[in-house]
């Protein structure tokens, strides 16, 4: 009998380590068929306005339109990118990381947290704001997320910021809406606490938002902050508005 047993033990085990890989499986499946849709909406959707020619856009820009003329001044073709996702309403990209996503926004507050694009549960999620910002990037804080993936992908690579050489080469972030292209310096890259900033700081504050980057130099400066750009110590009282992107940090469930 206790031969038995132990075979039945065996058993047990095998199954459960059995079920613990088909899960593994099937979670890097799911999150190779997002990126894969992702790729394709990169190759479908982008346009001849991108980041490598941004600087012929803005020339485009400033020149008198022709009557009755259309010109697409975003990134990619929003019309083609609502058919995969109606949410869809800016596209992301980082020069030197592996961000290169749409946004989306969703009536449901981090719906996109465990969302992916088919809607379907689980990750690796989408790069998503909630409905108290502005889909055209207005507010004086702009709140985008992100999972902190392990590849790399998402926004796991933010975490490439915690190096300042990494920092001082890769300074830009590029946000296409449909019909605007938007260019932001990063000048901070800091731990800061889990508290859910559009709550605490409020959006579109004056004092909210100054009480905010005052929080973030305080970090910068202490073990918490990385690499605080010093030329922005500087002009930091400047009325200004600001993106903030965030993702967790391995190991500390209460910081972003």
């Amino acid at each position: 009998m206790k031969k038995s047993g132990r075979k039945r033990c065996t058993a047990g085990l095998i199954l459960i380590i059995l079920t613990v890989l088909t899960g593994s499986v099937v979670y890097f499946v799911k999150i190779r068929k997002q990126e894969t849709e992702f790729l394709y909406l990169r190759n479908t959707c982008m346009t001849g306005w991108n980041e490598g020619n941004v600087t012929e856009m803005e020339q485009a820009e400033s020149e008198p339109e022709t009557e009755g003329a259309v010109r697409n001044v975003s990134g990619y073709d929003f019309e083609k990118l609502r058919e995969t996702n109606g949410d869809i309403y800016a596209w992301i990209t980082v020069p030197g990381t592996q961000i290169d996503y749409p946004v989306l926004q969703s009536d449901t507050d981090n719906y996109y947290l465990e969302k992916n694009l088919d809607h379907t549960k689980g990750y690796p999620g989408c790069i998503y704001s909630n409905s108290c910002n502005s889909r055209e990037f207005t507010d004086l804080l702009t709140v985008l997320y992100g999972h902190n993936m392990k590849n790399g992908s998402m926004f796991g690579s933010l975490h490439d910021y915690e190096q300042e050489e990494f920092f001082r080469e890769n300074r830009e972030i590029i946000i296409y809406t449909e019909g605007q292209c938007l260019r932001y310096e990063i000048v901070a890259a800091v731990r800061f606490s889990d508290l859910y900033i559009p709550d605490y700081y409020g959006i579109n504050d004056d004092i909210g938002r100054d009480a905010f980057l005052s929080e973030i130099r305080q970090n910068a400066a202490g073990e918490s902050g990385f690499c605080l750009d010093e030329a922005w110590k500087e002009r930091a009282e400047a009325k200004e508005r600001y993106l903030i992107l965030s993702t967790c940090v391995d190991g500390h469930d209460d910081l972003r």
